[in-house]
């Protein structure tokens, strides 16, 4: 089934003119460029986010960038990488603190006399 598919690409800034001129090399239509969206005719939705994809990938941009698709509309929006928070990992007791029958050969120290 094909349609017109309106592509957002307002985060793509300074890659807007390569996304249009990689998009009119692998594909023969007609593509409409207004200040942030293209508009591509009487094309499929899926076929266009492949091609973005592969854009994306070729411009190493996969890992800032991805392609979701509403309806006949497609969005390039940024991925934001969550950042983990390191926690300091805290240890139990040895096993030579609780079980000091299985390791006499260290005996727990006794406390030091005053």
């Amino acid at each position: 089934m094909s349609k017109n598919v309106i592509v957002d690409a307002k985060v793509l800034k300074k890659e807007r003119e390569n996304l249009v001129s990689y998009l009119e090399s692998k594909i023969n239509t007609l593509i409409i460029s207004r200040d942030n969206e293209l508009e591509l005719e009487e094309i499929s939705t899926k076929n266009v986010k492949d091609l973005i994809k592969g854009f994306l990938y070729h411009n190493s941009l996969s890992e800032l960038y991805k392609v979701i698709s509403e309806g006949d509309q497609l969005k390039i929006i940024e991925i934001h990488k969550k950042s983990r928070k390191t926690e300091k990992r805290t240890y139990g007791t040895t096993p030579f603190e609780t079980l000091p029958y299985y390791y006499p050969e260290n005996p727990i120290p006794e406390p030091k006399k005053k």
